[in-house]
């Protein structure tokens, strides 16, 4: 259900996921897999329903044929990308927000790894948050509730002050078992409890979240 303008939340913190919610990536996402999935004769569907929102190891780990290097593989997954940056589009709103904060108001939580965050938001012309949690900075990623947990813990708040903006079930599950207030983002989480189709029409002052 769409959040109803005029709509206010209290909320200490900000944190954000990248791939499908501040970035318009999961086509050039969804065609990396397609990709690897060829390349190794795999079924691309269920590659495609399990990729989004989670750690590229784990992908890789989770549909692995004996013997794979799991890290080589992953990171064939991430070259692809990267050759493809031009790509990338920030969703509507996202930058207007982001230079609308603090630098101690938000953070981001990404199942990527930090060397790809920092390059795509940098290609994007993002500002880059101090408070990143990557990939690398967990031990279970995204649908576990750690990665918000760590974003919580280094943004100075309780995850119960702090509002998620995610797009994928993995990352919705892990910012609702870490307990923080969730928004769904993009078109294609339509129908989540507490859904907006991009970041044009927020606004973030004095511990509130204002939806116009």
């Amino acid at each position: 259900m769409r959040l109803e303008s005029g709509t206010v939340i209290e909320a200490a913190r900000l944190a954000f996921d990248m791939d499908g919610t501040l970035i318009d990536s999961t086509g050039l996402i969804e065609k990396a897999w397609v990709h690897w999935a060829k390349h190794h004769h795999l079924d691309v569907t269920d590659i495609l329903q399990a990729c989004h929102g989670r750690r590229a190891i784990e992908t890789v780990a989770r549909f692995a044929v004996p013997g794979m290097d799991i890290e080589a593989e992953a990171a064939q997954v991430a070259d692809f990308v990267d050759r493809r940056l031009d790509e990338l589009k920030p969703a509507p709103g996202a930058m207007e927000l982001l230079q609308s904060l603090s630098p101690a108001d938000w953070g981001l939580v990404t199942s990527a790894q930090r060397s790809i965050a920092e390059r795509w938001m940098r290609h994007l012309e993002f500002p880059v948050p101090s408070v990143l949690i990557a990939a690398e900075d967990v031990v279970a990623g995204k649908p576990h509730p750690m990665p918000y947990i760590a974003a919580a813990r280094a943004l100075g708040c309780r995850t119960e002050e702090m509002v998620v903006f995610e797009d994928s079930v993995a990352g919705l599950t892990s910012a609702e078992m870490a307990g923080a207030h969730v928004i769904a983002v993009g078109q294609h989480s339509e129908g989540y409890g507490r859904w907006l189709p991009d970041f044009v029409d927020l606004r973030f002052a004095e511990g509130r979240l204002h939806i116009r």
